[in-house]
């Protein structure tokens, strides 16, 4: 994986810091990828919101570390990868949270655009790249 340009690292974390700016970005965010899929419900029932919603925050720290190649985060989102896997989380659930955080970005960054979503998607790639290839590592052989 090329490393991800200082312009595109630049864009993500400004527009990060803003949206982050609004107190309800991560419940907005939830509430979205909530109602894209009943499957998606089904995986968040009987869980501790607040708690999960702070490993969303802190899973995109990973994931910014890990697009300028951190050895540390990298395995950590690895590590996490074999955590959802386990749970059963599918590539498509994954494009369901892209596609959330992406809606949810769109309307609390004031300065949202094309760059600000290529951005979004460029820094993200690399960590959902290895959250999906767990899931496909870890799916029955379809052969068997």
């Amino acid at each position: 994986m090329a490393l991800v340009s200082e312009a595109t690292l630049e864009t993500f974390h400004n527009s990060f810091e803003r949206c982050i700016s609004c107190p309800e970005f991560f419940d907005i965010f939830y509430e979205r990828f909530f109602a894209s899929s009943d499957e998606i419900v089904s995986f968040f029932e009987g869980k501790d919101l607040p708690r999960i919603l702070k490993m969303v925050k802190d899973a995109l720290f990973l994931i910014l570390m890990a697009s300028d190649k951190s050895s540390f985060a990298t395995k950590k989102i690895e590590s996490l990868a074999s955590f959802h896997a386990g749970l059963g989380v599918q590539p498509a659930h994954y494009d369901f949270w892209l596609s959330a955080l992406l809606c949810t970005v769109e309307e609390n960054d004031p300065q949202f655009d094309q760059d600000v979503a290529d951005a979004w998607s460029e820094v993200l790639s690399h960590g959902l790249a290895i959250m999906k290839a767990a899931c496909l590592e870890s799916s029955p052989s379809l052969s068997s």
